[in-house]
């Protein structure tokens, strides 16, 4: 049997158990017996990932795409196990949600070897479970076990994502900013981004369901589930898309017509101003020959005829039903 190298002397392994069968785990063993149903989880970053994974018996090819820096969901059957690679939800302090965890698995039907770079919760979830005895029993309920607690994590931030969406058409309802503008573009690039991974992470376990060794044929059905429920959650993020869409259109024709209304507003102006702002600046001229320089009551008559023409275009304003 391949031996494993000890937890606290391999940066790679962040920590290793064997599951009891009865809902809980005990810490790994040095020596793997080829009998017990272990769980090794590790860091594919590492400088010595690679080293680690060999030293498990894991073929180069396995370990190139284990350890692979960028990739997509996807699952693969060789001979020899199950590859899985899914995406979570980082709920890391200081990151994006949208950035989402890459986490890769191997199956055996007696080893599961899961891999990431950085923390997910979701692992931990099923890590306390088994401490707490409540845990999966064998390796098909240990990986049903995670996707479905990736899943529920995917299924709270799209939660969350809709809530947003719904807030934003409250905003818009009462007058649009520049402020929910931002955010209203700032959540479609989210499910944008998210979306990028769902996609393909429905066709990986719906892969992974039609290609289930005979260890795991039992886990078909529970499988199929979580591929359903990643199904609805992009659905849900298409609705959410489609609705920002939407916002964003209302925001520009709400942004346009205000627009509009004072833009209307100065010209209404502009023209009840025009003719008395023509009679100002012609009789403003500093030249000789303008009429009624020597009557005493040539500013009144010509304040009367500017008030006259005032009170004339605001009729005809009026008459045209422009305000």
């Amino acid at each position: 049997m391949n031996e494993n190298k000890n937890i606290a002397a391999d940066s790679s392994e962040l920590f290793g158990l064997t599951l009891d069968g009865r809902g809980g785990a005990l810490p790994l063993m040095t020596e793997d017996d080829g009998i017990s149903t272990t769980w090794m989880h590790g860091d594919y970053s590492s400088a010595n990932a690679e080293e680690w994974l060999s030293g498990m018996g894991l073929s180069k090819s396995a370990i190139t795409m284990l350890t692979r820096a960028d990739t997509r969901p996807r699952s693969l059957k060789t001979d020899n196990g199950v590859l899985v690679v899914l995406r979570g939800v980082n709920l890391n302090p200081g990151a994006d949600q949208d950035d989402m965890v890459s986490i890769r698995f191997w199956l055996e039907s007696r080893r599961l070897i899961s891999l990431r770079q950085r923390r997910l919760f979701s692992v931990e979830d099923v890590r306390n479970d088994l401490d707490a005895g409540t845990g999966p029993c064998d390796i098909g309920g240990l990986l049903t076990q995670l996707i479905e607690r990736i899943a529920n994590r995917v299924a709270d931030f799209v939660d969350s994502l809709e809530e947003k969406v719904d807030e934003f058409e409250l905003a818009v309802e009462s007058g649009p900013t520049i402020k929910t503008r931002s955010e209203v573009s700032m959540v479609r690039r989210q499910i944008a981004h998210v979306r990028r991974y769902l996609a393909p992470q429905r066709e990986a376990l719906e892969g992974l369901r039609r290609g289930l060794p005979n260890w795991l044929g039992e886990y078909a059905d529970s499988i199929s589930e979580e591929s359903d429920r990643i199904a609805r959650y992009i659905e849900d993020l298409d609705l959410a898309r489609e609705r920002t869409v939407l916002l964003q259109e209302e925001i520009l024709n709400r942004i346009a017509m205000e627009q509009n209304t004072r833009m209307f507003a100065l010209s209404i102006a502009a023209i009840i101003f025009l003719p008395i702002t023509f009679v100002t600046g012609l009789f403003g001229m500093n030249v000789g020959g303008l009429p009624g320089t020597d009557n005493a009551s040539a500013f009144w008559i010509v304040s009367a005829v500017m008030i006259s023409i005032t009170l004339a275009v605001v009729a005809w304003l009026s008459w045209k039903r422009w305000f």
